[in-house]
């Protein structure tokens, strides 16, 4: 017989049963939440951090910093100022890096997708970080200052509506405002100079494409040139009333020669000449020219030749060098101004939405539990300029993009598993009507990984 007291006995193990039960489906539901949840700010793929180039200078003057990409940052005089507001002075630091390719988008973990759903995403036309430091302590600008930035731009073309966007505390972009794109005019102007090519060395002794004349006077007409006679000349140049042939056939009645510097002397030939009808036609010449050397001069000036072309393969050996430096510059530079310190992006909002979309899954998820383990899948869109990331509950629902698009998923063994742009284009064929794919990657750890897929440029970043 059942007393009121086993019944109440019975009754609460069966309610701190089911308070159980409900406790550890809730606990699931909450974990499973936390899997899926994205996280905002800048999560990295990697752990090594994008280095900053550093410079240091006197917070009291004005400061122009210059990137070989052709960025320029200008810093005003007296502008920082300490946590607690107060003007600082002396040596500061500037920290300063740039991202204007999909790879280096992607390394630096900055996050390009934005919205409710996630569902749109930044294509940039060039992204930087500053930050100012007065030894450890991180500096801001005092109200009113401005920093006046030319980040460089190098995208063939500008198409779409492009903004300015700042990442505000790091965490979230705010609204975006214009800005202009100018051309890099210090770029042009010094590829303009080094295309000026200088003159090259004279060698003394002419070849056989060179015009080579000796004056024949008659010495008792004209006696000054007696000091010419069996003298050889190279032609330099010719104006005048008659070309240098022509002058070669003339008898000339006057011949005056003037020395112009150490090697180069004028020649100024003239004559008269008086027509059937009497008219008097005069002929006025003017030869620049050089004596050939001979003897103990031809020697000494055949070796300075020899010295002087030695310089003149190194002069050009160092224009040639300098050109390419100059050509890594951008051509183009959006133009603005900032009021803080911080990360900046100049960027094309896109839509994911208006994109069909694919399903996919991957040979690496029989071994690792992708949803267990976090894995982030990045979509590298190469022709977009952008980076999109995914969790492995949204892999059935990824968007098809008609952009080159690198798949990686850092997978926490240390490797990434790459599904190539190249195997995107071949494999992922939406006309064809399918719609899920199982994918083969490529297991490259995170070291090799960085060296092979991603290629030294000027625009691309430096690891620690």
């Amino acid at each position: 017989m059942k007393t009121g007291k086993n019944r109440s006995i019975k009754k609460g193990l069966l309610i701190s049963v089911a308070i159980l039960t409900i406790s550890t489906a809730a606990a699931g539901v909450m974990y499973y939440l936390e899997l899926i949840r994205y996280h905002s700010g800048i999560i990295q793929p990697f752990e090594h951090e994008i280095r900053y180039e550093i410079a240091k200078f006197n917070a009291a003057e004005e400061f122009t910093f210059e990137q070989s990409t052709g960025t320029r940052i200008i810093v005003p005089a007296n502008s920082l100022i300490d946590s607690a507001g107060n003007p600082v002075k002396g040596d500061v630091e500037l920290r300063f890096r740039e991202f204007h390719d999909v790879e280096s988008i992607f390394l630096s973990g900055i996050p390009m997708q934005f919205g409710e759903e996630r569902s749109q995403y930044f294509s940039s036309a060039g992204m930087f970080e500053v930050r100012a430091f007065h030894g450890e302590q991180e500096l801001a600008l005092k109200e009113g200052a401005d920093l006046k930035v030319d980040l460089a731009n190098f995208l063939d073309t500008i198409e779409g509506d492009y903004k300015l966007f700042e990442l505000e505390d790091d965490e979230a972009w705010g609204e975006g405002r214009n800005f202009d794109v100018v051309s890099n005019s210090i770029r042009d102007s010094l590829l303009n100079e080094l295309s000026k090519m200088p003159p090259a060395p004279k060698n003394p002794v002419p070849d056989s494409n060179e015009f080579v004349f000796e004056i024949v006077a008659d010495e008792k007409k004209m006696p000054h040139l007696k000091a010419w006679k069996a003298v050889k000349w190279e032609l330099l140049g010719c104006v005048g009333d008659l070309t240098a042939d022509q002058a070669m056939r003339v008898d000339w009645d006057r011949v005056k020669i003037t020395k112009v510097n150490k090697r180069n002397y004028k020649i100024a030939v003239g004559t008269d000449l008086v027509r059937k009808n009497g008219d008097l036609l005069s002929y006025e010449t003017i030869l620049e020219a050089r004596p050939l050397l001979k003897g103990k001069a031809l020697k000494e000036a055949v070796a300075q030749f020899e010295e002087d072309e030695k310089k003149y393969a190194v002069t050009l050996a160092k224009m040639e060098e300098e050109t390419k430096r100059v050509k890594q510059q951008a051509a183009l530079l959006n133009r603005f101004t900032v009021s803080g310190f911080g990360i900046y992006n100049c960027d094309r909002i896109d839509e994911t939405l208006i994109y069909a979309t694919i399903s996919v899954e991957f040979d690496f998820e029989d071994e690792i539990n992708p949803l267990i383990n976090e894995v982030m899948l990045y979509m590298l869109l190469e022709d977009q300029n952008g980076v999109l990331s995914y969790k492995s509950h949204e892999w059935d629902k990824l968007p098809y993009l008609s952009s080159r698009v690198t798949l990686a998923a850092v997978l926490p063994d240390g490797n990434v598993a790459v599904f190539s742009a190249d195997k995107y284009d071949s494999l992922l064929d939406y006309n064809s009507g399918k719609r899920h794919f199982k994918l083969k990657t490529v297991r490259i750890p995170y070291e090799l990984f960085k060296k092979e897929y991603i290629p030294t440029s000027t625009s691309n970043p430096k690891f620690v």
